[in-house]
């Protein structure tokens, strides 16, 4: 299979280009002469040549494809390499600055690497032996705008661009940069290339302009446009091995073939499961075959191909190979030829000493009504004229592949459905949400963050608090119940019941800071009376102070002050007061930030609070506070990181605004490309610095949600990742389920499909299968859901819902079961007609 996005979106810029210069997409009558050129002729074969012998060079090259919408402003996309080549296999072709595309392929002579970011893989194996058949590994996909150059390297460049030419003409000479060059215009059926040459003993290409020609000729300008430019030539530079140097970096994951480990946007083929076209095969040795003529009699395989097509003359012999294997059995082979004349055909295979029956196909008519989009294609059709296989793309292990496959088809096993089913399975995308018993969960985080608490506060105490027998032992269990209730742990006690534990401890003349902070804070969060809330802030105020000349954590200085600064700030009469607390809060939040330890999960509840108070500041403050923070990213690189991030990613949507898309701004789009850069960049070394916490992969989702070339995939391996580090951590698949709505980058299907993925986790234990009903909710209060709230009665839904219900209530949580049926009234709400549909339990 090709590559999906960002790959393929690379490929289906460039394809235009690529073949029209890498040989015919339709080739013409074999009677149609074409009209050449002898002057252009003869510039375009110097350059061929000049560029095939040169020992080594390197070149700039600047790819953009324009495209006209019917109704708004031009849009394009550029994608820019540096290419460095030396004989007789050395490369390095890499992305350069303000390149939007991606993908690094080097070949050091002795090994061939490739590298996809986004994916986050790469390929390594042997190095092909020339630049042809690197052109033929599966690495060539990702080349991008370099792969023009390595077909110069070739040498055989000139025979591949002018296979299909029905013209060669010599235009006016042009300048470019500076540059006299040749113009000369290569006119295919459908392409039309412009080449301008560089006059003299030089022959390089500078530039390249590639149109599609269609017979509307109003229409010709709405065409994506392709345009090449060649610039900062160096011929025979020197070289050294540095300029080849294969750096694997460390979080990448190596993979036999990027096609096989990534799932395919499209889904199967069209054809696949489906009755086969009815037409006639013409051959190329003369007459025809029908396949209805096939039918109850013979298997059928089909292999589209095409001359030009690396990858297709590469799978050739071995489909030929199979052919004469099944010479004797029930199977008629057949490998149509998109588009080359019937010469061309005969004298490869002649050369390569193939036997397979061929079909033409010079149109390319057969090929789309077969829907033979990317080839080589493969289809193996059965005995009752079902397509039971669509193969797409080579690679190794093909002959036995196909035989296999031939087999099972003549043993009348349904391979259709099987592969049909699989598809519906990997639509899922990504990895299994981690099910099993070992899956860390909120439990676990809760955990940490009482052990957390604990260290700061009963630790702290025991070491710098204002200690005495007489109430000692009672300071400590208030602080550890005070751990508890503040991490929300199972079974903690109320504000009530913490403030009945903390009155005695005043009485008794308890002095502690942080014991009359715990105090203060009950008093605030629960008894909503003037008077008390009045006595919360002089016990939290004097706390402030004795926390900071004892030399508590500076987390609880952070909260003490915070909390004073969050009771201040909307009285004016306070406004002084409540600037000076803010300031203290930011000093001792950025001190706060070095008390994270990677060997425990102590950043996650330090992240939680110092985060929640950078969101409050005015967004100007918050860059200043991040700027400050950005200081102690060595010794803190999560909880830095992280902020950071976070600040960026929110930066990114103020510059975007919250229009449409088609409604954004030259200079929205720009600014949230820039800060999601930024954000991206913060968020992965935050990733990187404590792998097992789930917040920097969760916050990455948005991020892949909002720029990415590869969005819904990126957003799915995120996503893995968040609940791999804790697997009912709620917002990923909050995140996920927005992300996948069809206005960005999903479906109504895809939604409801991850919420079955989410209910057949039967983790009744966690939030996760209720996940299913916030699917559902998000799908019916969609404006781009026609059916509104008959979405409700799908069929099936009703009865995942009760079966979830069930679930939770044979947990016996009560909690759960309620937050369950609180999804069910939402459903209920939308819908009061429930179409006969019996209430969950």
């Amino acid at each position: 299979m090709f590559l999906s996005s960002p790959s393929r979106l690379a490929i289906s810029l460039f394809a235009t280009l690529i073949l029209a210069t890498a040989g015919p997409t339709v080739a013409f009558a074999e009677e149609s002469k074409p009209e050449i050129d002898p002057t252009a002729d003869s510039r375009m074969q110097a350059m061929s040549k000049y560029l095939g012998e040169l020992k080594g060079f390197s070149v700039d090259v600047d790819h953009t494809i324009e495209i006209q919408p019917e109704e708004g402003e031009k849009q394009s996309r550029s994608d820019k390499r540096h290419v460095v080549i030396e004989r007789p296999n050395r490369l390095a072709v890499t992305v350069a600055d303000g390149g939007e595309s991606e993908g690094t392929v080097i070949c050091d002579g002795k090994q061939l690497f490739a590298y996809w970011p986004s994916g986050q893989r790469y390929l390594l194996g042997d190095a092909p032996e020339t630049f042809n058949e690197t052109l033929q590994e599966e690495a060539a996909l990702l080349l991008g705008a370099g792969r023009t150059v390595v077909q110069y390297a070739t040498g055989d460049w000139y025979k591949q661009a002018t296979a299909s030419a029905t013209k060669i003409a010599l235009l006016e000479p042009e300048q470019v940069d500076g540059v006299a060059c040749d113009r000369i215009v290569v006119s295919q059926q459908r392409t039309k290339i412009i080449l301008w040459i560089e006059q003299g003993d030089h022959p390089l290409p500078r530039k390249m302009e590639a149109t599609l020609q269609i017979e509307t000729p109003d229409a010709e300008s709405k065409l994506p446009k392709q345009l090449v430019s060649y610039a900062n030539w160096e011929l025979e530079p020197a070289i050294t091995d540095e300029t080849f140097a294969i750096d694997v970096p460390e979080d990448a994951e190596q993979v036999e073939s990027l096609r096989d480990e990534e799932p395919s946007d499209e889904g199967p083929h069209p054809l696949l499961g489906a009755e086969a076209p009815d037409c006639e095969l013409k051959l190329l040795d003369g007459g025809g075959q029908k396949l209805a003529d096939l039918k109850d009699k013979k298997v059928a395989v089909i292999d589209f191909w095409a001359l030009w097509c690396g990858p297709c003359i590469a799978a050739l012999p071995t489909v030929d190979q199979v052919a004469t294997k099944f010479a004797d059995r029930d199977v008629a082979f057949f490998a149509v030829n998109l588009g080359d004349g019937a010469d061309e055909i005969r004298e490869f295979l002649e050369k390569e000493k193939l036997k397979l029956p061929i079909a033409l196909d010079p149109e390319s008519k057969l090929g789309e009504l077969f829907q033979a989009g990317s080839i080589p294609m493969t289809i193996i059709v059965d005995k009752q004229g079902v397509v039971q296989v669509v193969n797409i793309g080579y690679g190794d292990g093909l002959e036995q592949k196909l035989c296999d496959e031939i087999e099972a088809v003549l043993a009348g096993k349904q391979l259709a459905q099987d592969a049909l089913q699989a598809a519906r399975d990997a639509q899922r995308g990504g990895k299994p949400i981690p099910n099993g018993p070992e899956a860390v969960t909120s439990k676990d985080a809760i955990e940490d963050q009482v052990a957390f608490n604990l260290r700061t506060s009963v630790e702290a105490y025991k070491k710098v608090g204002s200690r005495d027998d007489a109430w000692d032992d009672a300071a400590i269990e208030f602080l550890t119940e005070a751990s508890r209730h503040f991490a929300s742990a199972k079974g903690h006690k109320s504000q009530v019941e913490l403030i009945a534990m903390a009155e005695p401890l005043a009485e008794q003349g308890c002095d502690d800071p942080l014991v009359k902070y715990c105090h203060g804070a009950m008093l605030q969060d629960g008894q909503p009376d003037a008077a008390s809330q009045a006595r919360a802030l002089e016990l939290v105020e004097q706390a402030y102070h004795g926390l900071v000349e004892r030399g508590y954590p500076a987390s609880r200085s952070f909260a003490a002050a915070e909390r004073i600064h969050r009771t201040l700030k909307n009285d004016a009469s306070q406004a002084a007061k409540a600037e000076e607390y803010l300031a203290l809060s930011e000093k001792h939040a950025l001190e706060s930030a070095l008390q994270d330890d990677l060997a425990t999960n102590d950043g996650r509840t330090l992240y939680s609070h110092l985060n929640g108070f950078a969101e409050s500041l005015p967004l100007e403050r918050r860059q200043q506070f991040c700027e400050a923070a950005k200081a102690h990213e060595e010794k803190s690189p999560y909880v830095v990181n992280m902020l950071v991030g976070e600040y960026h990613l929110d930066a990114a949507w103020k510059s975007r605004g919250t229009n449409f898309a088609s409604d954004v701004t030259e200079e929205g789009w720009k600014g949230f490309g820039e800060q999601m850069d930024l954000a991206r960049d913060a968020f992965e070394k935050a990733w990187k610095a404590a792998p097992k916490r789930p917040e920097a992969p969760t916050a990455m989702v948005r991020v892949a949600m909002g720029h990415s070339p590869s969005p819904e995939r990126e957003m799915r391996m995120w996503f893995d990742r968040a609940v791999e580090a804790q697997l009912d951590y709620r917002t990923p698949y909050s995140h996920l389920i927005y992300g996948l709505l069809p206005r960005w980058h999903g479906s109504h299907d895809r939604m409801y499909q991850f919420g079955v993925e989410c209910m057949e986790t039967n983790r009744y234990d966690t939030d996760v299968p209720y996940e299913f009903c916030e699917a559902v909710w998000r799908i019916m209060r969609d404006n781009q859901n026609p059916l509104g709230s008959r979405y409700a009665q799908r069929p099936g839904l009703y009865e995942a819902v009760r079966k979830i219900c069930q679930g939770y209530i044979n947990q016996g949580e009560e909690r759960k079961r309620r937050l369950v049926e609180n999804g069910v009234a939402r459903i209920r709400l939308l819908e009061p007609a429930m179409g006969g549909g019996e209430t969950p339990a």
